[in-house]
């Protein structure tokens, strides 16, 4: 083996080593781009779910007896008619009671909460949804304001849901009577 020889195979070994190394390194960018996006999705459900909570938490002190916001006690318990200045303010709260519940959905649609919270946070939700100035808001006005088709089914299969147990019970006190 000559001198020739010797520099060629040095010249595959090296084109080896270089291949080698430019698998791993891919293989390392993938898996360090597989990471990040793992993270940030941890990040913004977690992000979504403590914002939803302290949303939450601001409207349950609003909507308490002895809370701020008498307007919204009085539009979710009463069917009195409300001022212009109310109607709007109840207008603003549901837009953001929407925005938070279908934002639990869309969270547990790609995987990011667990279906067992969900179904809580929902409870809370359809307590809502089944008074009569909330799902009249809804028919009236939120189909229009969240366009999204899934959104409106979501929204929809609640209040149909609602309608039907709704209807069971009046046709339950109906045959007792």
């Amino acid at each position: 083996m000559n001198i020739q020889d010797l520099g060629s195979i040095g010249e595959l070994i090296a084109a080896l080593a270089t291949l080698t190394t430019l698998v791993y390194l891919a293989i390392q960018v993938k898996h360090a781009k597989h990471q990040f996006q793992e993270a940030t999705q941890q990040a913004w459900s977690r992000f979504t779910l403590e914002r939803s909570d302290h949303v939450g938490q601001i409207q349950r002190g609003w909507f308490s007896p002895d809370g701020q916001n008498k307007t919204m006690m009085k539009a979710l318990l009463t069917d009195e008619t409300l001022s212009r200045e109310k109607n709007f303010e109840f207008h603003v709260q549901m837009s953001i009671f929407f925005g938070e519940m279908l934002g639990s959905e869309s969270l547990q649609r790609r995987e990011l909460i667990d279906f067992e919270f969900l179904e809580l946070r929902n409870a809370a939700f359809t307590s809502h949804l089944s008074m009569p100035r909330v799902s009249e808001y809804w028919k009236t006005y939120g189909k229009q304001f969240y366009a999204h088709d899934n959104v409106v089914k979501v929204v929809d299969s609640m209040l149909d849901q609602i309608e039907g147990q709704q209807l069971s019970k009046a046709q339950t006190e109906i045959d007792i009577n």
